[in-house]
This record gives C-alpha cells, structure tokens and sequence, in this order.
C-alpha cells in the first residue's frame, strides 16, 4: 500500500481500467472512443440544424 501512497493517480489510471474492462458486458463490443465520437457527431450535427433554423 505504500505504492498506492507515492503514486495515487497511476493506481488510480489501473484500477478504472481494470473496472472498464470487467464492467463493460459482452453484448456492447464497441469501444468507448467510438461511442464519445458518434455522441459528438450526433450533437454537433444537431446543433448545425438547430442555427440554420434559427437563421431562416
């Protein structure tokens, strides 16, 4: 546990990780870099069509 003292944040960066990787079911085989991106192209779309409607 003394390592945990002297670096909480790179045993911290293990254990999300570990817990990304146990939590995360078997049914759900996407990545989770590919989600954020299609959460982001989606909003940024939406918001695209949103100031062109404000601007008919």
């Amino acid at each position: 546990m003394v390592q945990n003292r002297d670096h909480p944040g790179l045993f911290r960066v293990s254990e999300t990780r570990l817990f990304y990787h146990f939590s995360i079911p078997a049914p759900r085989k996407l990545p989770h870099n590919i989600l954020i991106s299609i959460f982001i192209l989606s909003h940024t779309i939406s918001h695209q069509y949103t100031s062109s409607y404000r601007y008919l």
